[in-house]
């Protein structure tokens, strides 16, 4: 198992940090944007099921689906997810 570099690291930095300004804007966690995100922008192509071992994991990602991200939220997220996998 490979760890975490500091090159994944500064891949990952730019959509960490508009995943916190967008967070910041919504009055949300950076777990819920990114749970809205995956559900807005996969839409029907993706099921997600995220992981809660106690009842405030839960809470949280439920939250999420009170997030409504803007169109132009949804496509820089995009734009900077693309950006990591390459």
């Amino acid at each position: 198992m490979t760890g975490i570099s500091s090159k994944t690291l500064d891949r990952t930095a730019p959509l960490i940090d508009e995943l916190r300004r967008i967070a910041d804007a919504h009055q949300a966690t950076v777990g819920q944007v990114a749970l809205a995100w995956l559900i807005t922008y996969y839409g029907d192509t993706v099921v997600a099921t995220p992981g809660a071992s106690k009842p405030h994991h839960a809470e949280e990602a439920a939250g999420a689906m009170k997030v409504a991200l803007t169109n132009e939220e949804t496509e820089r997220l995009a734009d900077l997810s693309t950006r990591v996998t390459r």
